[in-house]
């Protein structure tokens, strides 16, 4: 099982009459399933949420929460398989699962994840309260090498680095339980903001240069400095009771969305 282990715990900790911490966590980890130690794991992840409970018609509860997971990277599992007829293949046993070699340098395939929520419930006497905040910021850093030329070495790697946040408020308001004709009004909003690069870089790279006649060392690369997301909407929704047995259900929702890209 390439030393795979994982684990999980969590407990419940009741601090007093208002107050209630939850902590949980999990960790996962195994080897490479390639010769070289690629396609590795090493992870964790861990949250917490704090409930306060002032009175019987409120309540505040915050989340927050994180997590890492990385490895080497990606590994090639062997190239030139029997049958293949390509000139570079001649005279090269296939290995499956043998990765490069040497094994390369510099791979890794890391990314972290973090955020938290707030939210809150209440009633104001002649309808409840729900506001939902809420924060999310992953973080990616990969240089992997997912093929390899045939004598063993990597011939393109991929490097990827990415910054994302977003950030979501939700607000609504509905009728008490027992109302006669049941409603909800509430808005939302939303921004999410993205940063990447992700550039290839071909070495010794014989196929393309036979097909293309492209060099066979050169590089591809897109960046994109800034992507965002911005989303505002107004939603409503009444359910009228005109029998014993029917009632009618209606809904409205208005959605703004601009996108930019830079």
């Amino acid at each position: 099982n390439y030393s795979a282990f994982n684990s999980e715990a969590a407990i419940n900790l009741p601090l007093n009459g208002a107050w209630a911490l939850r902590l949980a966590g999990a960790t996962e980890r195994h080897d490479g399933y390639v010769d070289d130690g690629t396609n590795d794991l090493d992870s964790w992840a861990a949250r917490a949420k704090l409930l306060f409970v002032p009175s019987a018609s409120w309540s505040i509860k915050l989340t927050v929460n994180g997590g890492r997971r990385g490895s080497i990277g990606q590994g090639y599992g062997g190239h030139c398989p029997p049958g293949n007829v390509a000139p570079f293949c001649a005279g090269v046993p296939w290995r499956p699962w043998s990765g490069f070699s040497p094994p390369p340098a510099g791979m890794v395939n890391r990314y972290k994840l973090y955020g938290g929520s707030l939210d809150v419930n209440g009633t104001l006497g002649w309808a409840s309260l729900t506001s939902v905040s809420a924060y999310r910021c992953y973080d990616l850093d990969s240089t992997t090498a997912p093929a390899a030329a045939p004598d063993g070495t990597e011939n393109f790697i991929n490097r990827h680095p990415e910054h994302d946040w977003a950030y979501t408020q939700e607000l609504r308001l509905a009728s008490l339980p027992g109302t006669r004709m049941p409603w909800v009004v509430g808005a939302y909003f939303s921004r999410e903001s993205i940063r990447t690069t992700v550039q290839m870089d071909y070495l010794k790279n014989t196929v393309l240069q036979a097909l293309f006649g492209l060099p066979p060392d050169f590089t591809q690369r897109f960046d994109v400095p800034r992507h965002t997301n911005r989303s505002i909407a107004v939603f409503g929704d009444v359910t009228v009771p005109f029998a014993e047995r029917f009632r009618a259900r209606a809904g409205l929702r208005d959605t703004n969305e601009r996108k930019e890209a830079l």
